[in-house]
């Protein structure tokens, strides 16, 4: 999902798909889901979408009073395409042409100056159409807008609205740092954290901080913050009501140690694939890449020929790879090694500590792959995020010219 910047769009996007969900329940949200099924003609729609049906209805009701409109938003976010969705210029086309009927009738809606319950779904749906068409439509012109409205109703009367547009300016400037501004970073995430300490279960909040606290993991320049992040997201966390939350907080210590690697050494143990001991004195003097993937991970196995790449060029010159296996099926695993011929030791784990309970997964707080760990010669961390032309960079840095022969010793 990511890594090329500090704070990639992808996660500003889906951040802001999550604080839309998560203030409104809104199903229009969910359009990327939808590109992924197939519509069935045959197969009777349920009562309440039957009107909704027809993904070409969407003019809007003449004279139309405000019931009508707040009824014809209503149908318009629960349309369905009537044909399948394959690519994601078609979703794109749909959530457009959906969103921007949405958002002309929350037009015609807010002219009438309504109040309470009413002007609320106007305002909502507004903030909806336009975040969604800023987040699968890509529109720049509704990427404006919708920071314009969100300035507008920060100090707004209803909490919701004021709370999910105070949310939204604050992505944006998530995403300011993604453009380089990193030092504003030490202050977004100040913000954020005290919006979480305020409401420590919110949904929307606590999903906003983990996904602004993984974030910063991927940039040299924001990985001492994200430590940070982690270490102030544990206490809050440790006493939530909610397990899930409560169960989070025992994995941050392993995500801290990870953070906080950078020019530490870096422990490598456990078993190989054939059941015997790995070895790390194998290690010593040798540049090592530390590679937690599996069979099953698309990313790992997209990266996996870079790896190759890497491995074959320098090798030789004292490069070693150990990956760690976090598959749970060990044939899938066998198969797999053997119809790639990969040539590094490969950890895998037990019986009761397999997949994400490996427990080096677990040691070094690994809650996404592929996920990797550089070391030098010295076995110092050297980098959090040595994939694709990182790698490459960092072994051309720490092992010269591949193409150059080592001297002969004197």
């Amino acid at each position: 999902m990511r890594r090329s910047s500090p704070l990639p769009w992808s996660v500003f996007v889906l951040a802001l798909g999550i604080i839309v969900v998560c203030h409104f329940g809104l199903r229009g949200a969910d359009d990327a889901k939808s590109a992924d099924k197939t519509a069935d003609k045959s197969v009777d729609k349920p009562a309440d979408a039957k009107e909704a049906a027809a993904d070409d209805d969407l003019t809007l009701p003449k004279d139309a009073k405000p019931e009508d409109l707040v009824k014809f938003i209503d149908k318009v976010r629960k349309m369905q395409p009537q044909t399948p969705i394959t690519s994601q210029e078609q979703m794109r086309e749909f959530v457009g042409k959906t969103r921007k009927a949405m958002l002309a009738a929350a037009d015609n809606l807010l002219e009438t100056k309504p109040e309470g319950d009413v002007r609320v779904t106007a305002y909502r749906t507004k903030l909806e159409a336009l975040a969604l068409l800023s987040r699968l439509a890509n529109d720049d012109q509704a990427r404006k807008d919708l920071t314009a409205l969100a300035e507008k109703l920060k100090d707004d009367k209803s909490s919701d609205l004021a709370k999910m547009a105070k949310q939204i300016l604050l992505m944006n400037k998530v995403q300011a740092i993604a453009s380089g501004n990193v030092d504003d970073a030490p202050a977004v995430w100040k913000e954020i954290k005290s919006d979480l300490e305020a409401s420590p279960e919110d949904p929307q909040t606590v999903q906003l901080a983990m996904m602004v606290a993984s974030a910063f993991e991927h940039n040299e320049k924001t990985v001492e913050l994200a430590a940070q992040a982690y270490s102030d997201l544990k206490p809050i966390f440790a006493k939530s009501s909610n397990p899930r939350l409560a169960a989070q907080a025992k994995k941050i210590d392993g995500m801290i140690r990870r953070l906080s690697l950078m020019g530490k050494p870096l422990e490598i143990k456990g078993t190989l694939v054939d059941g015997k001991p790995f070895d790390p004195d194998t290690l010593k003097g040798k540049v090592v890449l530390l590679d937690f993937w599996a069979t099953w991970c698309g990313p790992c196995r997209a990266e996996l020929p870079n790896v190759k790449k890497n491995y074959e060029k320098y090798h030789d010159k004292g490069f070693e790879v150990v990956g760690v296996s976090l598959d749970d099926d060990k044939d899938k695993l066998d198969e797999f090694i053997a119809s790639e011929k990969l040539p590094w030791p490969i950890l895998f784990g037990s019986e009761d500590s397999r997949g994400w309970d490996h427990p080096l997964a677990n040691y070094y707080g690994i809650t996404g792959i592929p996920a990797v760990i550089l070391t030098n010669q010295k076995g110092e961390v050297v980098s959090l995020n040595a994939r694709g032309e990182v790698l490459t960079k960092k072994l051309a840095e720490l092992l010269g010219d591949a193409a150059a022969k080592d001297k002969p010793k004197e």
